[in-house]
């Protein structure tokens, strides 16, 4: 995608998640946007665009939240890699995999940020944390996946066709 729209996008996206986020739990439960957006660009587009956008949208994300800079931005990029790893099964119309992969995805990004907060002497109970907290968000991103892929899957299509007219 170009870099005149994919750089805002992923601001916005940053922006909708620090601001939406608290406002949009359920069950303890919250969106991560940054997360659905990487996996399913990477899904469509494949991992040297979805690496390009996991370092953008994780930098603009710590800017944004406060977060770690540096463990947000480090744990998107294997999202990407993982999630492009479906890439020539996406021309289907079926929406398991997309939601397998947002679901699998969003496990992997917790555990990632949970043990790299370990590392810098977070004291977390894993079982704790994996119930109330990874769990409950897989499920959620996986559910808001089968609404955001169309979406995801027009624009690639879109842009596809563009590439070939040029």
């Amino acid at each position: 995608m170009n870099v005149f729209l994919s750089v805002p996008l992923l601001f916005v996206v940053a922006i909708l998640e620090v601001g939406l986020q608290s406002h949009l739990t359920v069950f303890n439960a919250t969106p991560d946007f940054m997360l659905m957006t990487i996996s399913l660009w990477s899904l469509l587009q494949g991992p040297t665009e979805g690496t390009l956008w996991a370092l953008v949208g994780g930098f603009f994300l710590a800017l944004f939240s406060g977060g770690p800079a540096l463990i947000l931005t480090v744990a998107l990029v294997p999202i990407a890699l993982f999630s492009s790893a479906g890439r020539s099964l996406v021309y289907g119309e079926r929406i398991a995999l997309p939601l397998t992969v947002v679901f699998l995805a969003s496990l992997l990004y917790g555990l990632e940020i949970f043990f790299l907060l370990k590392l810098t002497g977070w004291r977390g109970d894993f079982s704790l944390v994996f119930e109330h907290r990874l769990l409950p968000n897989a499920i959620y991103n996986a559910l808001a996946a089968v609404v955001l892929y169309p979406v995801f899957r027009k624009v690639h299509f879109e842009i596809g066709r563009e590439r070939l007219e040029l």
